[in-house]
């Protein structure tokens, strides 16, 4: 789960993440990658742990209704 996150300047955001699996919560800078990516960078002090890439699709493909 993403939380409180603000913006760090034109193209990212700063805030936390919520680990689900772990249920310990971290910070994060979400960076605007191009038009349709975005860069989720999780981090334990200064440390990244983890790096992300969500990346829109052009068109949502429905199956029974469902996207």
């Amino acid at each position: 789960m993403l939380s409180d996150f603000i913006p760090s300047d034109h193209l990212s955001w700063t805030g936390q993440v919520l680990d689900i699996e772990d249920g310990n919560v971290y910070s994060s800078v979400i960076t605007l990658r191009g038009k349709r990516t975005l860069q989720i960078d999780t981090f334990k002090g200064s440390d990244i742990i983890k790096i992300d890439f969500w990346t829109r699709v052009e068109k949502a493909i429905l199956i029974d209704g469902v996207a």
